[in-house]
């Protein structure tokens, strides 16, 4: 009867939420070192701005491994791989035994939140050790 009215203002929605959980987890032997890789997650919306991950000790707790890794918290944002010599395995708090599996869980992090920890991988590098060094030679006649 009096017509349309004017248009409200243009409205904008931000569909972001929290990323998805990280899907898989590695890792591998290489050298001295144990290398830990992971996919990047579906970000939803927001950008990723960290990755906390943490490795199951000796007593089957998970405690915190991204302070251990070699690589700058940007370096782990941007390869999803933390390489962590086996020496500080073996070492408090890790205090992993010799041929024990290392496993992982990782979750990542945007300005909504964190996401879920990821599946801890089931293969993958096991805990080895260099053998003692040899204290002295005995010569024994034939």
């Amino acid at each position: 009867m009096y017509g349309w009215g004017a248009f409200s203002p243009v409205v904008s929605i931000q569909a972001a939420q929290q990323p998805d959980p990280v899907v898989t987890v590695a890792t591998a032997n290489s050298g001295t070192n144990v290398v830990i890789i992971w996919t990047a997650p579906v970000d939803n919306f927001a950008v990723i701005t960290a990755f906390d991950l943490k490795i199951e000790n000796n007593a089957g707790a998970f405690v915190d491994a991204t302070s251990s890794c070699q690589e700058s918290a940007a370096t782990l944002l941007v390869t999803q791989t933390c390489t962590i010599p086996l020496t500080t395995l073996r070492s408090a708090p890790f205090s992993l035994s010799y041929n024990k599996l290392v496993v992982a869980i990782v979750n990542s992090q945007n300005m909504y939140g964190q996401s879920d920890y990821s599946q801890p991988n089931v293969h993958g590098a096991t805990i080895r050790t260099e053998p003692t060094q040899v204290l002295g030679l005995t010569y024994l006649p034939l």
